[in-house]
């Protein structure tokens, strides 16, 4: 959800991809922020940025693109 917003992809390298240690420090890094992250996983539904149970379920193996 880009509303006046930034937006970036990526493409994850990590060999277990976003697994939940990696989803802790994104949300850890994210939450510093007042603005709202969202993330999708190679253009499906999108998930809260903010949110461990959200980050883990996007299922994001490596090579997946995130945005």
């Amino acid at each position: 959800m880009t509303v006046d917003g930034l937006s970036r992809e990526l493409t994850l390298k990590n060999l277990h991809g976003l697994h939940v240690r990696p989803s802790g420090k994104f949300v850890s890094i994210a939450m510093k922020y007042r603005s709202d992250v969202f993330v999708s996983v190679d253009g499906g539904e999108e998930g809260h940025g903010k949110s461990m149970l959200d980050l883990t379920t996007r299922a994001a193996d490596r090579g997946a693109k995130m945005r």
